[in-house]
């Protein structure tokens, strides 16, 4: 059988050019990624292959018995903290079906899912959680064939127009943060300032992940607590490295290790959740009169940063572990001091 005769039909199924074992992996990789199907695999029949996946069976036909299904199927796929939130934004939709009388999933309409999110409680950020939830939800229905077709696909996500931008930490903030706050808040905060790394990068950070003579830092996923790297580069399974600064490597070099992880409670876990370590920190700040600090705040500190030292910006992407410059351009904020210290180059014209 000819090459291009072989590899036809899964460049007519994945929608792209198919020409190798290899273009054929990743083109899998990223078509579960956009139809949430996991269990997809390559099999060769008759010489030819092909993606083949197994139909979740939705034995009950009601809407809360296609919602409980769907709980069931992302337990194992999503992080503990993710699954709860999921199970709120479900529930109000539960709700919202019972108080409309809708019976079957069939008898939810466009406009309904309009009222949904009108009706969903919250900022305009957070309704967009609520429809996100539910559209998932649906796009399960319409792969379990329950129904044809999403009804929340054609819904617009609500824009938060008074959404607070992001911003920067000054340096007498950084300074405060250094000098006055208490560990582990003041610890957890460089790590995300210096390092730039998540929220839940930071939580799951473990000591094996952690190079002090190489001064390296290796992000990798945690399958046995529900934790997976974002916006990695390497999609094989391979840790992002990166690379950290001298005096962040100091400050590591001396923290206690009582457990397995850099913030552990003590027996090999995670020292507290997402939710605690984010109320932690915007206490500390608040108590220093630093208002809107978030773990997220850290990150964008440190990509201004980057910029205002000079990195290249074609590496900054790298270190920022961006697919693109455009994103990391995203997190790069000018602050009055950086705006003051580059005006008084003028003086030297």
């Amino acid at each position: 059988m000819p090459a291009k005769q072989k590899w036809r039909s899964l460049s007519k199924h994945f929608g792209r050019k198919i020409r190798s074992q290899k273009d054929a992996e990743r083109a899998l990789i990223q078509w579960s990624i956009d139809t949430g199907i996991a269990n997809a695999t390559l099999q060769w029949h008759n010489g030819s292959p092909q993606a083949v996946w197994q139909d979740h069976s939705v034995p009950s036909q009601t809407i809360a018995g296609f919602v409980q299904e769907y709980l069931e199927a992302q337990a194992d796929r999503v992080a503990p903290e993710t699954y709860r939130h999921l199970e709120t934004y479900l529930a109000h939709f539960l709700n919202f079906c019972r108080e409309s009388g809708f019976r079957s999933l069939e008898d939810i309409g466009r406009r309904d899912m309009e009222r949904y999110v009108f009706a969903a409680p919250g900022s305009p950020r957070t309704k967009r959680h609520y429809l996100n939830a539910a559209r998932a939800a649906l796009n399960a229905a319409v792969r379990w064939r329950l129904i044809d077709y999403n009804p929340a696909m054609a819904i617009p996500v609500p824009v938060d127009r008074h959404t607070r931008a992001r911003r920067v930490l000054t340096d007498d903030e950084i300074r405060t943060i250094t000098e006055q706050w208490q560990a582990p808040e003041r610890e957890f905060a460089l790590i995300g300032i210096w390092a730039g790394l998540r929220l839940g990068e930071i939580r799951h950070l473990a000591w094996d992940d952690v190079d002090l003579e190489k001064a390296e830092i290796s992000i990798t996923a945690k399958p046995e607590l529900g934790f997976s790297p974002k916006g990695t580069r390497y999609r094989d399974g391979r840790p992002d490295i990166i690379p950290i600064v001298p005096w962040l490597v100091d400050m590591l070099r001396g923290l206690p290790r009582i457990g397995r992880f850099v913030f552990d409670r003590g027996d090999d876990h995670p020292l507290w959740s997402a939710w605690t370590w984010q109320k932690r920190l915007t206490a500390a700040a608040q108590a220093h009169q630093m208002p809107h600090v978030s773990p997220h705040a850290l990150r964008h500190t440190f990509c201004t940063k980057l910029a205002l030292a000079g990195v290249n910006r074609a590496i900054m992407p790298t270190i920022a572990r961006h697919l693109d410059a455009q994103t990391t351009d995203q997190y790069i904020h000018a602050t009055l001091q950086d705006a003051r210290r580059e005006l008084a180059k003028l003086r030297q014209v």
